[in-house]
């Protein structure tokens, strides 16, 4: 919306939107589309095509930041003005380009500025691109880390273009590169968005490079890596999902839509797409070391209330550890993305089941595979599986090992560059209050719980909601405040209400002690 304050750019958007009805008007990439728009058919397609971009080029490149914003004094710029001087009228004319008399010198002097910063930048990155042979590998990558000052809007934007610049092209592995290179946390989730805007628009058009042919597991490796439960990452994992034609990429799709709809606690959805996850079940045994499908029928049933015969469950689960245990130690590199998804399941399962040795056990097989694993710093599984400990500990009474991951966790997240998201920084909060719960630091768990529930509920983050909400109660029982503790009911009972979801067994990580006000509370109507 900040571009529509120069009115010149409400006219490019009817001429897209004409063109183009998919991009709404609070789609960060509206903003590149018009621009991308605006030159294709001012500059790209117009006559003198190459003497006009020769000059913005050059123009760009001279250009530096003054008092009043980017310009360049004309008299700098003339010798390369006077060799395409109708090109450079036509600039003028079209808006693209703006001359101006700078007074604030003894004589007024003219300077040239683009119309709008946001065309500056794109010929920046028209120059980045032709620096590395329109090649975006990880060296392309770097010179935008070191060439642009961290927290700028040009990094920001120069980001962007260079997101829609490899999907456009298709080079969708050169991506992470983005989340591995030492960009903020900020960046990185921001970029993350980015690309899932991009991916749904681009899948949209007729003739993209980036289509249902095209989608390959490099593009899941990313949608994998991040996990940020948001709407769009939902809306993105279901567009995608229902369009693709590879059939393991569209299996990857599924058991991240399953998972998505037993954190949100959506029967509805869950039962649906397991219904078609069904239809690959043989498939399913090939591509993971574990068939998902065993696992989320669990889930499934334990959120229906049901009962499960999980002894053939938990043997396959046992194997699967022993055969991890007992793999040589590999890099960081070479885990993929299927054992994160069933790593995934298999510890919420474990978890579920209360069966916390196992747990442990199978969390120190992934460290005998993968002995730097907690090094990782641009895949939320790293985090996922430090926080897994840590509750882990804190069921099996080692707490000095909970603190030390407490306290690890803590480091992670203050380097600037670890990639994490609001649903981790949830599940944090909830880890901590859990300690500080158990170690009877109540005070400090009910901080940490309001905490925790104000961004879930941000982010419409379900499940973490209602173990908050469950543990708000046990650490208020523990405080001897009955009327907060009714009070703290009240709300849980409120928020499952306006949502119509139940209290599946999996969500309340709570003690043992808990279990039976937990069964009162589940009982309730």
């Amino acid at each position: 919306m900040t571009q529509f304050k120069t009115p010149f750019w409400l006219q490019v958007y009817y001429q897209l939107k004409k063109d183009n009805l998919a991009l709404e008007l609070n789609n960060t990439l509206l903003c590149y589309e018009i621009i991308n728009f605006f030159l294709e058919k001012k500059i790209f397609l117009a006559k003198k095509s190459t003497e006009k971009i020769y000059l913005l080029k050059k123009i760009s490149g001279s250009i530096s930041k003054g008092n009043k914003g980017l310009r360049v004094a004309k008299e700098a710029i003339l010798d390369i003005v006077n060799q395409y001087p109708d090109a450079y009228q036509e600039l003028l004319y079209d808006g693209i380009l703006i001359e101006e008399k700078r007074l604030s010198t003894a004589i007024p002097t003219e300077i040239v500025r683009f119309l709008d910063d946001d065309i500056y930048t794109y010929f920046i990155f028209i120059q980045i691109t032709e620096r590395f042979n329109y090649k975006p590998g990880k060296d392309f990558f770097e010179y935008i880390l070191a060439t642009f000052l961290q927290g700028t809007v040009l990094r920001y934007h120069i980001l962007n273009w260079a997101i829609r610049f490899c999907i456009n092209r298709n080079e969708i592995s050169e991506l992470k590169n983005i989340l591995k290179l030492s960009f903020t946390n900020e960046e990185k989730n921001m970029s993350f968005d980015f690309i899932c805007n991009v991916s749904k628009y681009e899948l949209s058009k007729p003739n993209s490079n980036f289509n249902k042919q095209s989608i390959d597991l490099n593009f899941i490796d990313i949608l994998a890596a991040g996990r940020t439960m948001s709407k769009l990452y939902k809306e993105t994992i279901k567009t995608i999902s229902d369009n693709v034609l590879n059939e393991d990429v569209q299996i990857m799709l599924l058991v991240i839509e399953c998972n998505i709809a037993l954190i949100d606690i959506d029967k509805s959805s869950l039962i649906s797409t397991m219904h078609t996850l069904k239809r690959h079940y043989k498939r399913l045994s090939e591509l993971f070391p574990i068939n998902p499908y065993d696992i989320i029928l669990y889930f499934h049933n334990n959120l229906l209330g049901k009962p499960h015969e999980s002894k053939t469950l938990e043997d396959k689960i046992i194997r699967l550890c022993q055969k991890i245990d007992e793999s040589e130690p590999l890099s960081n590199k070479l885990i993929t993305t299927p054992e994160i998804l069933a790593y995934r399941l298999v510890l919420l399962a474990l978890f579920a089941q209360k069966n916390y040795a196992e747990c442990h056990r199978f969390i120190m097989a992934i460290l005998t595979k993968y002995p730097n694993i907690f090094t990782v710093r641009h895949s939320v599984f790293s985090p996922f599986l430090l926080l897994h400990l840590g509750h882990t500990y804190l069921k099996l009474n080692y707490y000095k090992k909970a603190k030390r991951v407490l306290e690890f966790m803590e480091k992670v997240i203050e380097c600037d560059y670890t990639y994490y998201t609001n649903f981790i920084s949830v599940g944090f909060s909830l880890f901590k209050a859990s300690f500080y719960n158990y170690t009877d630091n109540y005070e400090q768990a009910v901080t940490e719980i309001e905490t925790g529930l104000k961004m879930a509920f941000k982010n419409d983050f379900i499940i973490y909601e209602v173990s908050l909400l469950l543990l708000k109660i046990d650490v208020l029982k523990h405080c001897d405040k009955p009327e907060e503790v009714s009070n703290a009911i009240k709300e849980l009972f409120k928020f499952i209400s306006i949502n119509k979801i139940s209290m599946p067994e999996y969500a309340n990580l709570n003690n043992f002690e808990f279990e039976q006000s937990f069964k009162i509370l589940k009982s309730y109507k």
